[in-house]
């Protein structure tokens, strides 16, 4: 399990409560059963057991763990959103890419048949392959999610409420550079973002936290840590606020 139930409970009570017209799901997947850490020449033991154990080793064991959490965030008057983010699709695309599905027959066949959709779809449109998107696939066609329950974004598909960007994750910076709160605070824009895990205000630019887990739980993640648990709402009127939220899912009096 990835995420804190409290959290995740409470967040959807925030949800409930506040009856926002838009939600957006930043990070959708762990990526953990396809990351791109699992797939380098020099084998990680250790953490391939713990995901092992976990059940992790199945690409489709994670889509199934994660489709149930996406689901438990679908309302009928709330149009929902997943950014493009870097645990998502360009991870899939690493993994269609590198892997080689002979060596794991437990994931061969959705593999295939990934990669059938992926060759497909750049004959079909004659298109880029980033423009392929693999996230609704992998939920609409693999793991039975309602067609356009969630609307997965594309790279630098945009989309504004007012004058706020709310289509970028914040992993992609400027021209080719990797994503900061820094770098994306010059762009000109207001934007609101989520890759960082950290919540902040720079500028025009409101980030929000994380839902997961916090760094002790995770492998890559180690010493003082400014992660924490928040997400940012935007009113009516265009003005944004930061709610946090404690180890306990509350997030007001």
């Amino acid at each position: 399990k990835t995420y804190p139930f409290e959290i995740v409970e409470g967040s959807q009570g925030m949800l409930d409560t506040l009856h926002p017209k838009y939600q957006f799901l930043h990070d959708v997947f762990e990526g953990v059963s396809f990351s791109r850490h699992s797939i380098k020449n020099a084998p990680l033991p250790h953490e391939t057991f713990h995901r092992w154990l976990r059940g992790l080793h199945r690409v489709d064991e994670e889509l199934r763990q994660t489709k149930a959490i996406l689901e438990k965030y679908l309302r009928p008057w709330c149009k929902t959103f997943a950014p493009d983010a870097n645990h998502d699709a360009p991870w899939l695309q690493n993994w269609l890419t590198r892997f080689d599905y002979r060596v794991d027959p437990a994931n061969a066949e959705l593999f295939l048949r990934m990669q059938n959709f992926m060759y497909a779809e750049i004959r079909k449109n004659v298109t880029a392959p980033k423009n392929v998107n693999l996230m609704r696939y992998m939920f609409e066609k693999e793991a039975g999610l309602k067609p356009k329950a969630v609307k997965f974004l594309l790279p630098d598909e945009s989309f504004e409420v007012g004058e706020v960007e709310l289509g970028c994750h914040g992993h992609l910076g400027p021209n080719g550079s990797f994503g900061s709160p820094s770098n994306l605070a010059k762009i000109g824009k207001k934007a609101t973002t989520a890759h960082t895990h950290s919540a902040g205000i720079y500028h025009g630019l409101f980030v929000a936290g994380t839902s997961t887990k916090l760094t002790k739980d995770w492998n890559y993640t180690q010493g003082p840590s400014s992660w924490g648990w928040s997400h940012v709402v935007q009113y009516p009127n265009g003005q944004r606020a930061i709610i946090g939220m404690t180890k306990e899912g509350k997030w007001r009096a």
